[in-house]
């Protein structure tokens, strides 16, 4: 339960929501919030309530460690990307949807540099 509630945590600060604007906008009061994670009696619905709310996926919540590069968050026309680490905020998700265009293009770019490379060392090794 600790890491579903680390999660919802994260998630929230990364949208500037405090807990408390976010129980308001799922129709749950504070004391009802914490008394789920206090009791581990978080219902399936609330989570899958929260999770569409951010727009993620409910799995999000069972992830640790960082959140996966290129990772779009999104909560109405506001969103954030988690890039290396770093987290980008978007004024909407047409701007997020261009830098994950960019991302997947210089990935593309960098793959192939390394595969050059590759072929170059391989036929220096004579292979």
């Amino acid at each position: 339960m600790e890491l579903i509630l680390n999660r919802i945590k994260l998630i929230s600060e990364q949208n500037k929501l405090s807990i408390r604007k976010l129980c308001s906008e799922l129709g749950i009061t504070e004391v009802g919030f914490a008394k789920m994670f206090k009791n581990d009696s978080l219902k399936v619905a609330t989570l899958d309530k929260i999770a569409k709310y951010f727009n993620v996926p409910v799995s999000y919540f069972f992830e640790e460690g960082e959140v996966k590069v290129g990772t779009v968050i999104q909560n109405g026309t506001n969103g954030i990307m988690i890039n290396n680490g770093n987290v980008q905020h978007f004024s909407n998700m047409k701007e997020a949807e261009k830098e994950v265009e960019y991302l997947k293009k210089e990935n593309e770019h960098l793959r192939a540099l390394v595969e050059s490379k590759q072929e170059t060392i391989d036929a220096l090794k004579g292979k």
